[in-house]
């Protein structure tokens, strides 16, 4: 057989990631379940960080080149999309227009944004002229749905945070877009805009979590983008997360703050910023939240505001131990609040609760809540009991990781995973997967000499997989957890080598499984530890 060769480089791969053991071939979690390559983020940037504005730069010339290079290509050199559709990416946002719920809009933590008309059955990219593809914000303005607002970066801010380029708008329903500015604010978190005035919009922003500057913060524009102001800033390494307004009086606002700040050296998740700030009269004053809220150091905040009766918003922490820390309701438009029951949700975040922090309610019922986390977790009696309302992940009938969700005015709710976009028409007791595009995340890719129509891919939270454009909605997920380096035997593609998380290699031979990760059990390993096959030993 071929010899193994490990080498324990440490290199840097600009893709985001996931945080968990998860195979297809175990239906228990890993004991080793955890963040991911914080530790060797540490060793990959230089002494002074990154350098984002050469990061930009570089952006900006790529894409002049790729348009440059193919007005010359050779027209027999076309590229072609192989897949997979039927391993989607991670979803940040989805949106629907209130009153035509078969258009669908939905942002990928790195994959831009899509459209459908159809209720997803066909889907098109209305964003790739942008050199950013992080998408983490998409609204429609309340008085015209055809104009529609996009935020960039990737509010999911891991190890490998991916940077936006600010505020985009269409006023064709995504055909064209103009920049709108707030380029320096780094990764924009969410937008409002005013259902009184669509010149009046508010956008919160992470900042650059590279680098400790004065741009994060919550961003207001009465001009309709033409000029921005500062009207709300935390820290230098803080800055809002969520926010929500009150459809009834839209100069009251809910803003929570978060430190996240990310360097060679420093990795900051928790800290004294995670406090909610109140608004009543459109962001010219805040007062901090104190009734009966945490006033400690704490991580991510999410916030939620029912529609109907707008004194209701809602609150979820994340403690310093990255689980679910509490859950808070207040029924008087934030002046009191009440810790609401949390038994059952120790475990729903496992410990990477940075990465999620959502809570959602649903429009039609103040007491039906959905907290984000592995799976997805519900509780219809304002948090007396909480049931899961996916089924577990390793089944992979919803894939894990819970990030966005959409209620449509017929009832149906929407769920953005790790794994793509799922729909369920009978309240949570089954879920369909309504979208087949192929924005996954990809570490590694590989080429099977003997079979060379096929392709391998080692992706973000979708393991390894392989298939072509014949089979483009049905390639095969050969191996779980996050994929990375795939060898294939180029005398037998019946044997090969595959990869997870912390160089966990895996040698599959036809149905046999030989863990090899034990030869290295007391050195470190990278997230994507690489590895070869030698040429030498047949």
């Amino acid at each position: 057989m071929k010899n193994l060769v490990l080498f324990s480089l440490l290199f840097f791969l600009g893709t985001s990631c996931t945080f968990s053991e998860r195979t297809a071939n175990n239906t228990t979690e890993s004991p080793n379940h955890g963040i991911p390559n914080e530790g060797f983020f540490d060793q990959m940037a230089g002494a002074n960080g990154v350098d984002i504005d050469a990061y930009r730069k570089g952006m900006k010339q790529a894409k002049l080149k790729a348009q440059l290079a193919k007005q010359f290509r050779d027209t027999d050199g076309e590229w072609t999309v192989q897949g997979p559709g039927n391993l989607g990416g991670r979803i940040n946002e989805i949106t629907v227009d209130p009153t035509d719920e078969n258009i669908i809009y939905i942002g990928f933590g790195l994959g831009g944004l899509f459209k459908t008309v159809d209720g997803g059955l066909n889907w098109e990219p209305i964003f790739d002229q942008n050199e950013f593809s992080a998408i983490s914000s998409i609204v429609l303005d309340p008085s015209n749905h055809n104009t529609v607002y996009v935020g960039t970066g990737d509010v999911a801010i891991g190890g490998y945070p991916s940077i936006g380029n600010g505020i985009f708008r269409s006023l064709d329903a995504g055909a064209t877009w103009q920049h709108l500015g707030l380029e320096d604010v780094g990764i924009i978190s969410k937008i409002i805009v005013s259902p009184n005035d669509p010149n009046t919009i508010y956008v919160s922003a992470m900042g650059f979590p590279m680098r400790k500057d004065n741009n994060r913060g919550l961003y207001k524009t009465i001009d309709g983008g033409v000029t921005w102001q500062q009207v709300l800033f935390i820290s230098d390494q803080a800055g809002i997360i969520d926010m929500v307004m009150d459809p009834n009086d839209a100069n009251t606002i809910f803003a929570a703050g978060w430190d996240r700040y990310r360097t060679n050296t420093v990795s900051i998740a928790t800290g004294p910023a995670a406090k909610i700030h109140k608004t009543t009269d459109g962001g010219t004053t805040w007062t901090i939240i104190q009734d009966s809220l945490p006033q400690y150091d704490l991580c991510r905040i999410g916030l939620a505001i029912y529609p109907s009766n707008p004194t209701k918003v809602y609150a979820v922490y994340i403690g310093n131990d990255f689980g679910l820390h509490s859950i808070y309701r207040s029924d008087d438009a934030g002046i009191h609040w009440n810790s609401l029951n949390t038994t059952g949700l120790e475990t729903v975040t496992s410990d990477f609760g940075w990465y999620f922090g959502n809570i959602w309610v649903n429009p039609t019922d103040p007491n039906d809540l959905f907290v984000s986390g592995v799976e997805l977790w519900r509780s219809q009696d304002n948090g007396g009991v909480w049931e899961m309302a996916t089924p577990p992940w390793y089944e992979y009938e919803v894939h894990a990781d819970m990030h966005a969700m959409a209620f449509t005015p017929s009832g149906k709710i929407l769920l953005g995973t790790d794994g793509g976009m799922y729909r369920t028409e009978d309240n949570t007791l089954t879920w369909q997967d309504i979208e087949n595009i192929p924005t996954n995340q990809v570490y590694r890719t590989a080429y099977d000499r003997q079979n060379p129509d096929t392709y391998w891919g080692g992706l973000q939270d979708n393991g390894t997989t392989s298939g072509n454009a014949n089979d483009i909605n049905s390639w095969e997920r050969v191996w779980g957890g996050d994929g990375f380096t795939m060898q294939i035997n180029p005398q037998n593609s019946n044997s090969y080598f595959v990869s997870s998380q912390y160089g966990n290699i895996v040698k599959i031979t036809g149905s046999n499984y030989d863990y090899l990760n034990y030869q290295y059990a007391d050195d470190r390993t990278n997230w994507d530890t690489p590895y070869f096959l030698s040429n030498h030993d047949t």
